[in-house]
């Protein structure tokens, strides 16, 4: 579809349809890409909760395996996943004061994760390391983490983006998409990067 402006002759009405349209498409395309960073995401978190699952039971869980699902998490959703959502967040406020509250929880959220998560990847380098380590506290971490990023995300896909669907107009679409050059997801992209090769693996064989 062609978002440019209709011809001389173009009619005010079919200029409007052709917005609108564009408006959506952008949106939707928006939208699609977070709740399939989300999708992935979740994955990892199920991983997670099985190897946590594991260290609960006194068997031996994949220390690195976790790592690796740490590792991502820390760059990809923490540096471009999270600060995206947040540029539709306030946009949102902009256009919907009475959203402020879950809002603005949601974005102290992606700081409170982006700071759990780099105590758990401390955690984990520790027990690497072969350092002792408080086993209790280990796990509270992990779980804490997993359970929080879980009901985040659910508030955002049930709650918040259908507002945000409903109230942003074309032009914030626009603004937000540009704001943030596009990254491509370094483990669930066309190309995944070496330091996710073998998680990508891991994955890859668990669906399989």
């Amino acid at each position: 579809m062609h978002c440019g402006r209709p011809g001389h002759h173009g009619s005010r009405r079919r200029m409007e349809a052709i917005r609108s349209m564009c408006s959506e498409a952008l949106m939707a395309n928006v939208i699609k890409k977070l709740r399939i960073d989300h999708a992935n995401m979740s994955r990892l978190l199920n991983e997670l909760e099985t190897q946590l699952g594991l260290f609960h039971a006194g068997e031996n869980p994949d220390y690195i395996l976790m790592m690796d699902i740490m590792q991502y998490m820390s760059h990809y959703p923490d540096l471009f996943h999270h600060p995206k959502e947040d540029l539709i967040f306030k946009r949102l406020i902009e256009r919907d004061p009475s959203a402020r509250l879950v809002v603005k929880d949601l974005i102290h959220k992606h700081k409170v994760l982006a700071e759990s998560g780099k105590q758990f990847m401390d955690s984990l380098r520790t027990v690497l390391s072969e350092v002792l380590l408080e086993r209790e506290a280990f796990e509270v971490q992990g779980r804490d983490y997993v359970r929080t990023l879980r009901r985040h995300i659910d508030v955002e896909e049930s709650q918040v983006f259908p507002l945000a669907e409903r109230v942003l107009n074309e032009e914030d679409w626009k603004d937000i998409d540009n704001a943030m050059e596009a990254i491509e997801d370094p483990l669930f992209g066309s190309t995944v990067q070496q330091e996710y090769r073998a998680l990508y693996d891991y994955i890859r064989h668990q669906s399989e």
